[in-house]
């Protein structure tokens, strides 16, 4: 809503006139959408799910959003639909709307959306209203909302004709959709590093902290760098405005991968298609507490199963890594 105010605003000082069409309209009541998610969800489990596997028009009402753009808007210079799921009304709707529609796709990275999630400023796709805490909603996100959201993507992506970056809501960023496409095709062919996030927890250390300044300095006991968690991370273009000023516009990782897998994974593409087969993220503890027991394979059994040689690890003198426990 927020960018669409910015947007009418703009729009009537130039003197066009909008007919603005909410996508949410269009949405399956909340207690079927309720009902459709259900089964991926760990009956009940905090942690445990399945991923979902159907697609984001599931959660729509077909009848609905056809109905979106068939209404006459008279007197309207244009028509826009927005919100999640609006390029699935130009699809139901058919014939001209497909080929004569202008594609935007508005991101939000998804370390923000779990900032605005425990803010209690987002809802999951359909929801009315959030649920008793940001775990039970990160859950749905992660195993029901974002898989379905980045199918709906990996359909568009060819035809987006613009990208924006509305992590800061004041100050988006902005690239075509051939300027994205070829800044993927060029990153997939060189080295690239996906844009980290870091979060506290309270076993958390100071290693973070004491050697990345941009940190803020007002977070206690950093405790993870998510360096390459592929639903989560993104991908940073920056460029300079008229006064030389730096410009940064993030897309999440599976734009690359929808893309470019083929590039990124080579002879791994056919098994894996767009999905990066790899996670892992940093873990401070250094000045913090202990991690809880862990039980990691042996040097081969990981280089055999995995591709994998090692762990990392920096510590203090003080501090130990006990490599080889065995069963007492």
């Amino acid at each position: 809503e927020d960018v669409r105010e910015q947007l009418e605003v703009a729009l009537d000082m130039r003197g066009v006139s909008v007919a603005w069409r909410d996508a949410r309209d269009a949405l399956r009541s909340e207690d079927e959408i309720d009902a459709l998610v259900e089964p991926y969800l760990g009956a009940g489990d905090p942690i445990f799910g399945t991923r979902f596997d159907g697609a984001l028009g599931d959660f729509f009402d077909d009848d609905r959003l056809a109905a979106l753009l068939s209404e006459e808007d008279a007197g309207a210079d244009l028509t826009v639909v927005y919100g999640v799921g609006a390029a699935l009304a130009a699809e139901a709707a058919g014939g001209e709307w497909e080929t004569d529609a202008f594609l935007a796709y508005l991101d939000v990275p998804k370390n923000e959306i779990q900032y605005r999630s425990a803010a209690g400023s987002v809802r999951n796709v359909g929801a009315r209203s959030a649920p008793a805490g940001p775990k039970p909603m990160y859950k749905r996100f992660y195993f029901v909302d974002w898989p379905a959201l980045s199918r709906h993507k990996r359909a568009l992506l060819p035809e987006i004709d613009l990208v924006v970056d509305t992590q800061r809501p004041e100050e988006p960023t902005l690239m075509s959709g051939d300027d994205l496409r070829d800044g993927l095709a060029k990153m997939s062919r060189s080295p690239f590093r996906p844009r980290p996030w870091f979060a506290p927890g309270t076993w958390g250390g100071h290693w973070a902290e004491e050697h990345v300044p941009q940190l803020a300095s007002d977070v206690p006991n950093y405790a993870w760098s998510f360096e390459m968690i592929a639903p989560e991370n993104g991908l940073a273009f920056e460029s300079e405005d008229e006064q030389g000023d730096a410009l940064r516009l993030e897309v999440s990782f599976d734009c690359l991968m929808a893309l470019r897998s083929q590039e990124v994974l080579g002879n791994c593409a056919p098994l894996f298609g767009a999905e990066f087969p790899i996670r892992f993220d940093f873990l401070d503890t250094v000045g913090g507490q202990n991690l809880s027991l862990q039980c990691h394979p042996r040097p081969d059994f990981i280089h055999e199963r995995f591709g994998e040689r090692f762990v990392c690890v920096s510590a203090h003198r003080s501090d130990w890594y006990d490599c080889y426990c065995k069963p007492s």
